[in-house]
């Protein structure tokens, strides 16, 4: 079984959605690690990353 881990400064997550989105469907990553989100936490698209298939979220927005 193999884990892929895959880590992004992604400079503005709700800017960068239909790229996650296209790097998930791509890559298939079991843990996907953002930084640099520029948003608050209530501001973070939980509702696109559940539809990736990314249900579970720990998210510390600034």
């Amino acid at each position: 079984m193999t884990l892929r881990l895959a880590t992004w400064n992604i400079n503005s997550v709700r800017l960068r959605i239909d790229q996650v989105a296209r790097f998930v469907q791509e890559r298939a990553p079991a843990v996907l690690m953002l930084q640099e989100i520029k948003c608050t936490t209530d501001q973070f698209p939980r509702a696109a990353f559940e539809e990736m298939g990314l249900p579970h979220l720990r998210v510390l927005g600034q």
